[in-house]
């Protein structure tokens, strides 16, 4: 019999160290999580606002500006050839960001329907704010293109994409 509280005592003190190994795992945890606050997503928002009306207004060098420096005159090459093959942007409607936090920073990712002088379109635009950024920059932008209601991919460019033309 006493082998066999022993037994028990053993299964009680292994179940509650499991329990206290959950909790301090859970601890641990929620120290590694890092919150958005609104006034960076609300930062965000300003630049991506910045972004798309410079392409309205057609000011391109002005919207590149807002790529890294060494990308900026491959952007603007691409939003020149976007306006070429769609025409002037006249408006959007803009949904985001959607935010992910990864080891090197931040991503926000917005979404827009886009209405050009030559069609509609389906639009991702991405930008990224690395760890010792005080703000971020745009990163990717791609654009879907409706023509006789069926999609039509415009070439599409990442920053890796301007850093090696």
């Amino acid at each position: 019999m006493n082998m066999s509280k022993n037994r028990d005592f053993g299964r009680a003190l292994l179940g509650r160290g499991l329990q206290y190994l959950w909790l301090l795992l859970l601890v641990l945890g929620l120290g590694a999580c890092e919150v958005v606050t609104n006034e960076e997503t609300g930062m965000a928002t300003k630049r991506i606002q910045a972004y798309l009306a410079a392409i309205e207004a057609g000011q391109f060098h002005k919207a590149a500006a807002l790529y890294p420096a060494d990308k900026a005159q491959d952007w603007e090459a691409f939003l020149k050839d976007v306006e070429g093959r769609l025409g002037r942007l006249r408006s959007y409607e803009l949904d985001g960001p959607e935010t992910n936090i990864v080891f090197s920073g931040k991503f926000y990712i917005f979404t827009l329907d886009g209405e050009y002088e030559r069609g509609t379109s389906e639009e991702v635009i991405t930008l990224f704010q690395g760890l010792k950024e005080p703000l971020p920059h745009l990163d990717y932008h791609k654009i879907t293109k409706e023509r006789h209601g069926k999609p039509e991919a415009v070439p599409e460019m990442t920053s890796g994409d301007a850093a090696a033309q």
